[in-house]
């Protein structure tokens, strides 16, 4: 570590002496901080490469919570587009980047401190146009039909803003909250510096740095008693998307001490996605006489195929996938094997091997690693693991007991609210359950950070970022104005057609008639003007106006359809509410999204939440696993206005997570909760063999052999041949026959 590192670290203040007060010494009476003074809630971002993930916690309790974005996704892609004087954000940019690509940037934090040359070299996924600019890198995009240079730190500002009105959607009015932004642990003080004028440009009240290996240890040592890793040695080896970090601590209670760390930037997923697209490009070449380049629309097309082969191969040997409309429009079918995978990613193992080689070199101990914990999205790639055990030998177990999406943004929100621990005598038990790291290695004060840009050129860019907040802030009041409008006019005409609930309140050529008027006014601006010549409240007069026109022809209806809306939400406040008492009751939180989703989009939110709970469940992740199943099971809860058979489809899916939840349960022998499970498992089918089959397999560890029985008998009524069931008799069967025993001996005893 350099002596510049060192100092800065130790620069790390107190928040009494943030606040302007002396700290006690043993002949002063300590200073209490004034709670005024303290933020409600500290903020932990986690900026990835490819995605980013914000925890929001309470100063006072210290449970963060994983936010939600804008579509309710945990999980943000750092992706941003400039369309016309519009940004749009994650999920969205990445939709609009095939079309967009010239002004879609991606992987950002790779560009912050580097030049042009090396962020593409490195960076071939980002299809924006970057050239170096006088004073560093710089984006070239268009917006506003202008030509604009963008430097990283605006790109990042753009971002922070945006996580920080996920927090803002948590909090009441009044309430504060400060960030901590989780960075490379290789980053310079350069580096660091961009970060600082970033948060300086978006407003975004930052107050601390920290390396994402410090991030890791401390969501580590937090989330377990001091009697559980007390004088371990623990690797961490976090395989992002673009950097790999390894890192080796040495806990003392709930201290932890940095050995050593190192992280690389060229040994990520991503890499292994450009092996792979590497590879199908040649197939391309071979087969269709045509090569995809690498900042062309197919090649997004194409780099999707890439991952989602990459995440297969992870759980089978061998996988095909079909890339859509890839050359000449056609649909190209490709095949891949993991073994593959492995010759052509030797390399990378190889690297793999020396950088752990070289943490355990550089720690300077011969002690044995008590234990390695695995984070990040590539730490399920086969060969990762073997280059880790070869290198740590077989005696060191692998563990995956951290939730890795969220391990570094969790504990940059522990860091954050560590820095606001009551001094004086007061103390609060949430503070002592923290982890620290010994001499705040790793984390570093905003304060003790120099900016990157001048007063000026910040200037500049905090002018431009509050315009395009405010063009923005526009658009979507615009956007949501006209939706209405165009909304409300359909679903009336649909209903005066005779087509829709309530239709025969209507006086329908009247109402067809205003109708029509307002549909012409509303796509002439469209065909003819311009889309700047008409606001926002344009569209909200025009909705206001058309209501009260409509109200003799249309009032009845209209009343009908307010008052059924308001029927149908109390049904499913209701719904929501018992769902999240549930989850409440077993250690999950509410998510409090009440959207009127349509139903493909809940069904997204569902299978997600599914997916990622079965993820965590095949790495042995119980508990994390059992609030994932049950958040989709919320969100199950919050369809509306389902045919029947869409109602089949999710008691089907009902039944499945259930299912799971309840196996959760029982590898945590947390019985009463995998019954509770179960019980609605055979609620919704009373015929299910596997609920069946787990009710008597509860029944058994809770030693009700003859309640367990009866439940085999209905399990094999419907599943004869089923071999499980069968063993699971024979056990029970032994166990009752011992417990009569036992009851004959004891009866024999007591009467002769």
């Amino acid at each position: 570590m350099t002596e510049e590192k060192q100092a800065q670290e130790a620069e790390l203040p107190s928040v009494a002496a943030e606040n302007g007060t002396e700290e006690a010494t043993e002949d002063q009476n300590p200073t209490p901080v004034s709670v005024k003074s303290q933020p409600d809630y500290v903020i932990g971002i986690d900026f990835g490469t490819d995605t980013a993930v914000v925890s929001l916690a309470s100063t006072k309790a210290i449970k963060p919570e994983i936010l939600r974005n804008d579509i309710s996704n945990q999980k943000t892609p750092v992706v941003i587009s400039f369309q016309g004087s519009e940004r749009c954000f994650g999920d969205l940019a990445k939709q609009v980047s095939t079309a967009n690509r010239e002004s879609t940037i991606s992987g950002v934090i790779r560009s912050v401190g580097v030049s042009a040359d090396e962020f593409k070299s490195e960076t071939p996924y980002c299809t924006s146009k970057v050239e170096q600019g006088e004073s560093g890198l710089e984006y070239q995009i268009k917006y506003d039909g202008k030509d604009l240079s963008l430097k990283p730190e605006s790109v990042i500002a753009s971002f922070l803003s945006k996580f920080e009105k996920f927090a803002k959607m948590k909090m009441k009015d009044g309430e504060t909250a400060v960030a901590s932004v989780v960075i490379p642990d290789s980053f310079t003080d350069s580096q660091k510096g961009s970060i600082k004028s970033a948060s300086k440009i978006a407003g975004v009240e930052v107050v601390q740095l920290i390396d994402r290996s410090a991030a890791v240890a401390l969501t580590y040592g937090t989330k377990r008693s001091e009697e559980n890793i007390d004088n371990g040695r623990i690797m961490y080896v976090d395989v992002g998307h673009g950097y790999v970090t390894v890192s080796l601590y040495k806990w003392n209670g709930k201290t932890a001490t940095r050995l050593a760390a190192e992280t690389v930037s060229n040994l990520g997923s991503a890499i292994i996605d450009e092996f792979i697209f590497d590879e199908l490009n040649k197939e391309c070449e071979s087969k269709y006489g045509q090569k995809i380049s690498k900042s062309s629309k197919g090649a997004i097309r194409l780099r999707a195929a890439c991952r989602k082969l990459k995440e297969i191969l992870s759980g089978v040997p061998e996988a095909n996938i079909t890339c859509e409309n890839l050359i000449d429009g056609q649909d190209i079918r490709f095949s891949f094997s993991r073994e593959k995978l492995e010759r052509i990613c030797s390399d990378s193992r190889d690297r793999m091997l020396q950088l752990v080689n070289k943490v355990l070199s550089d720690a300077g101990t011969d002690e044995q690693v008590t234990a390695c914990e695995l984070v990040g999205g590539g730490f399920r790639v086969p060969w990762v693991k073997s280059a880790i055990v070869e290198a740590l030998g077989e005696d060191t177990p692998l563990s995956y007991t951290l939730d890795s999406m969220a391990a570094a943004s969790t504990g940059a929100a522990f860091a954050a609210a560590s820095l606001y621990e009551p001094t004086g005598g007061i103390r609060r038990p949430a503070f002592d359950n923290l982890a620290r790291v010994a001499d705040n290695v790793g984390l570093y004060s905003i304060e003790s950070i120099q900016e990157s840009h001048d007063e000026q050129t910040l200037t500049e860019a905090k002018d431009l970022h509050e315009q395009m907040e405010a063009s923005d802030l526009e658009a979507a009041r615009k956007k949501e104005a006209r939706n209405k409008l165009e909304a409300f006019i359909f679903e009336t005409r649909s209903a005066a057609s005779g087509g829709g609930k309530f239709s025969e309140l209507i006086i329908k050529e009247e109402c067809n008639t205003l109708l029509n008027q307002a549909e012409e006014w509303l796509y002439d601006y469209e065909e003819g003007g311009s889309r700047d010549d008409i606001s926002a409240q344009n569209f909200i007069d025009k909705y206001d106006e058309l209501k009260a026109a409509l109200e003799p022809s249309c009032g009845k209806y209209l009343q009908a359809v307010k008052d059924d809306i308001a029927r149908k939400d109390k049904e499913l406040e209701e719904a929501a509410a018992k769902a999240a008492a549930e989850l409440e009751a077993s250690g999950g939180k509410d998510d409090h999204d009440f959207r009127k989703l349509s139903k493909p989009d809940r069904m997204k939110k569902v299978v997600l939440n599914k997916e990622e709970g079965t993820s965590l469940f095949k790495d042995g992740n119980y508990e994390p696993a059992s609030l994932r199943y049950k958040r989709a099971l919320q969100h199950c809860e919050k369809f509306f206005d389902l045919s029947e058979d869409d109602k089949k489809e999710v008691d089907g899916i009902k039944l499945s997570l259930h299912l799971n939840t309840a196996m959760c349960h029982i590898k945590l022998e947390a019985w009463d909760f995998a019954m509770k499970q179960l019980d609605e498992a055979i609620t919704l089918d009373p015929n299910s063999c596997k609920a069946l089959y787990r009710r008597a397999l509860v029944l058994e560890r809770k030693k009700d052999f003859d309640e367990a029985r009866k439940e085999l008998l209905k399990a094999k009524k419907i599943e004869p041949d089923d071999k499980a069931v069968a063993r699971l008799m024979e056990r029970v069967e032994i166990q009752i026959k011992r417990q009569k025993a036992k009851a004959k001996k004891m009866a024999q005893k007591m009467f002769g």
